[in-house]
């Protein structure tokens, strides 16, 4: 599994962070606590092949070095994903004031400033 089919269970993996912190370590413990549609198995073993979770015999536990590498990198692409939208909103509006339209549409334009 992927990072990025890891963060597509984004609820799973939050689920499984926060009760392996708060007390269900082991693998059946967490498989019973999540629906049965959730690839729990692939989930905690694809976050232990990134190292952000560690065996301690059958149970788990929280690489936190590692959890707070990942936060950093997710902050990261937040802002570079940010400052792609406002680049492309920019250009939108050059593009509108090129052909003379002077105004972008007005929940457009609210969107931007919000």
């Amino acid at each position: 599994m992927e990072l990025k089919e890891i963060l597509s269970h984004a609820e799973a993996v939050q689920f499984l962070l926060y009760s392996i912190q708060h007390g269900k370590q082991t693998r059946t413990a967490l498989k019973k606590a999540l629906p049965k549609d959730v690839p729990t198995d692939a989930l905690l073993d694809a976050m232990t092949d990134f190292g952000f979770l560690c065996r301690d015999g059958k149970q788990f536990r929280l690489n936190q070095e590692r959890l707070e590498q990942l936060r950093q990198f997710l902050q990261l692409y937040t802002a570079v994903q940010n400052q792609t939208a406002e680049q492309d909103f920019t250009h939108f509006l050059t593009a509108q004031r090129e052909q003379e339209i002077p105004h972008a549409m007005l929940g457009t334009e609210l969107a931007f400033f919000e």
